[in-house]
């Protein structure tokens, strides 16, 4: 049954205060109230746990804390860094195995529980010491984090998709999505200021920011999810070789949607040039601007995510007006822009690039947000959205991984030879041939759209 945006006149006190500035639950269709009350509620506690997860974040703290200590080189910190930027796209390359586990299994309690391992997770890194062992402690928990959380971002697009009608999914989720980024801007200068007025306060922080991830992922536990007697039936009649862990998943997905192959490969070749800033921003503003906590989270996460959150309502309407490919078209060269500002500010030695590269960043996170978690079902059929969503963060995660850990060996390469600005300017050729990519993409799909 398709559920039609209903009427809501606005009720005293200047509208209820405009429904909590349009968050409230009667801004949404009466059958996705009771779930987007409580995912609203569970989104303003989970993000502070992911405080202590956020690549941008955990890389300007893992580059400063451990920068003097004497038995660990600048090729092994650096090495770190790129590996804690790459954490989060480490932690996708699990996402088919969880796409397989959670098969014919109620997806709520399932996210649920991963998101309690998470939090425990976050509260083991409050007992990291201050040395080359401490280091490589706190960079595999900051992976293991990932792998518990990547399952939770694998399953949530379903159940998305469950309770939420597509005419309104990208407007929800870009409500859910602002939220979480205000919730981590306000925690990322928080973080901030405690660990330049006290370094070692990362131990109380790491503890209580777990708490409050524990609490989120209670009232998650409590989320309806609707037909999920079908879905599971659904599930159940699927051919099992189709559901099993194994890279033949997505050979037979891409295999079989050549337009969600093309996606993938623009996807692949944009991605890379962007995941390749975070460790070099992290490594430029410790070495070249000496930059202290606030300050680098600041340029890494906050400013991001402020405005971030200013141009989610405009990506949104955007992206339910067009398909995804469509979409990319526009959206790829705000990341090239980025790169371009990057290069300026670190070869003029000029700080105030970085911040506008941030602002920027920001403007390019808001659509990223919402594409990354909603393209795949411009799509995938109904019955095989985990499947697709897999697949996606899947090759997102080998692309995490080789984007950072590329930066890293590039920068560390042309250091010597004073031409390390040249790292921004491969993540800049990366994203023109992404565009590009797409702009053919799109014109392929016209032409088929014409001839039908």
């Amino acid at each position: 049954m398709n559920v039609e945006i209903e009427s809501n006149p606005p009720t005293n006190s200047l509208g209820a205060r405009r429904r909590w500035f349009g968050y409230h639950p009667q801004s949404v269709p009466l059958m996705s109230r009771l779930a987007y009350h409580r995912e609203l509620f569970s989104s303003a506690l989970l993000p502070v746990m992911l405080t202590a997860l956020q690549g941008g974040t955990m890389a300007v703290i893992v580059k400063k804390m451990f920068t003097d200590v004497p038995e660990i080189s600048t090729y092994q910190l650096n090495t770190a860094v790129g590996l804690v930027a790459a954490s989060r796209s480490i932690g996708h390359l699990t996402s088919l195995l969880w796409a397989s586990y959670s098969r014919g299994k109620p997806k709520v309690r399932f996210i649920q529980r991963l998101q309690l391992l998470t939090a425990s997770i976050v509260a083991a890194m409050a007992f990291a010491s201050h040395s080359a062992a401490g280091l490589w402690y706190f960079t595999t928990l900051c992976i293991s984090g990932w792998i518990a959380w990547s399952g939770v971002v694998t399953l949530r697009a379903g159940v998305w998709r469950a309770n939420y009608h597509h005419t309104h999914r990208a407007t929800i989720a870009g409500k859910i999505s602002t939220l979480r980024a205000l919730i981590l801007a306000i925690m990322g200068i928080t973080v901030g200021l405690c660990l330049d007025a006290r370094p070692d306060s990362y131990r109380f922080l790491f503890l209580m920011i777990a708490l409050f991830g524990a609490a989120g992922a209670t009232v998650y536990g409590r989320l309806p999810f609707r037909r999920q007697s079908q879905q599971l039936a659904l599930e159940h009649a699927t051919p099992a070789n189709m559901s099993s862990y194994s890279p033949l998943v997505i050979y037979k997905v891409l295999k079989e949607d050549w337009l969600y192959r093309g996606y993938m490969a623009c996807m692949f070749v944009m991605g890379v040039g962007n995941l390749m800033v975070q460790p070099i921003l992290a490594i430029v503003l410790e070495e070249q601007f000496q930059v202290s906590y606030i300050t680098g989270i600041a340029i890494a996460t906050v400013i991001p995510l402020l405005a971030m959150t200013l141009c989610i309502p405009f990506w949104g309407r955007l992206l339910e007006r067009s398909h995804v490919i469509d979409f990319r078209t526009l959206h790829v060269w705000v990341f090239a822009f980025v790169a371009i500002l990057d290069m300026i500010g670190m070869w003029s030695d000029q700080i105030a690039f970085f911040y506008l590269a941030a602002v920027v960043q920001g403007i390019g996170w808001g659509g990223g947000v919402l594409a990354w978690n909603l393209g795949h079902q411009h799509f995938a059929p109904r019955d095989r959205d985990a499947e697709y969503m897999g697949v996606h963060i899947t090759l997102t995660g080998i692309r995490g991984f080789i984007g950072p850990m590329l930066a890293v060996q590039l920068y560390m390469w042309l250091l010597p030879r004073g031409w390390q600005v040249g790292s921004f300017g491969v993540c800049l050729l990366a994203n023109l041939l992404g565009g590009i990519g797409f702009l053919w993409l799109a014109k392929q799909r016209q032409r088929i759209m014409a001839s039908e």
